[in-house]
């Protein structure tokens, strides 16, 4: 049985409820978890895929959800967790939550939470922005800690600023005058980059099995060679043909996808690739002030791919 948990920000879509959460963003979490003991207290299965997907928003990280989620094998994919709640996803102890627990006799969730020991695969998607930062350090960073404990890779997908923040835009992330563009265009830059930056002062040899970075045209361009390297880099094994059906008709699409549109993941890839960047002056000069390592950084990635 496939079990789709849809997280946001502040609210937790859990099945066919919604239930508020009072939770600290900045707790800590237990020393006792991040040991890995938490992982053993809890029969997990040792074959068992933990896998999240780091990006920003506007990156093509529903695209690279659905490469897994359409797996026809047990696979629950999650997205935008709490950072706290991240753990419990792992370790399958969502009941952990007194909003949640207070329903938790229901059979809905009894079924769910035994169901959870016998998922061959996780996926969660989080977008590094729903991440307090601490300090100077990265999101990467801080889940780099934990991801041998929670037996988890990370997916890192990553997409030319030049088309991420004019997204942005259309959807109207953005908000105020042009000092809070250039100041929210620099946030987004710099977490992205922060994030960048750690996985590649990281000794490859100490991170390669738990990290894996992905850059959203390489993967239009070649969807079905990049969903097979992601399935071998999960560890699930070869692409059930659920996945290359759904890439083959989700990559040729009609129509417009503007305004509620823009969160469809069906695409015409050649139309995405070979669209044109529609920026204003002022945005595509704070992009170019503010995120050129970036831009540069993911050229010289994609020769080194097409090599």
């Amino acid at each position: 049985m496939t079990i789709l948990l849809g997280c946001g920000f502040y609210f937790v879509g859990y099945i066919l409820h919604t239930v508020s959460l009072n939770v600290n963003f900045n707790t800590k979490l237990k020393p006792n978890c991040s040991d890995g003991s938490c992982m053993r207290n809890r029969k997990v299965k040792n074959d068992t895929s933990n896998i999240l997907i780091l990006t920003s928003g506007r990156a093509g990280s529903s695209f690279l959800g659905e490469i897994f989620k359409r797996n026809d094998r047990k696979t629950r994919y999650v997205f935008e967790p709490l950072r706290k709640i991240l753990q419990n996803v792992f370790i399958a102890d969502h009941l952990k939550f007194k909003a949640i627990n207070i329903i938790s006799e229901s059979f809905r969730y009894r079924n769910t939470r035994n169901s959870d020991q016998t998922d061959q695969n996780i996926v969660v998607k989080e977008l590094s922005i729903r991440f307090p930062q601490n300090g100077s350090s990265s999101v990467l960073e801080n889940l780099m800690r934990y991801s041998k404990s929670w037996n988890m890779r990370i997916i890192h997908l990553i997409r030319d600023p030049r088309h991420v923040i004019p997204s942005m835009q259309r959807l109207r992330w953005f908000a105020g005058n042009s000092t809070s563009l250039e100041q929210q265009i620099r946030s987004v830059c710099e977490t992205i980059w922060s994030n960048i930056k750690y996985g590649r002062k990281r000794n490859y040899a100490l991170i390669k099995d738990h990290y894996k970075l992905v850059v959203f045209r390489n993967m239009m361009i070649h969807p079905y060679k990049t969903a097979e390297a992601l399935y071998e880099f999960a560890g699930m094994g070869s692409v059930p043909a659920s996945v290359p059906a759904w890439i083959k008709s989700s990559t040729n699409g009609i129509g417009n996808y503007e305004g509620s549109l823009s969160y469809k993941t069906t695409r015409n890839t050649t139309k995405v690739l070979s669209r044109k960047i529609a920026m204003s002056e002022e945005t595509s000069n704070f992009v170019h002030k503010h995120c050129c390592n970036i831009i540069s950084f993911i050229q010289e990635f994609q020769e080194m791919e097409n090599i």
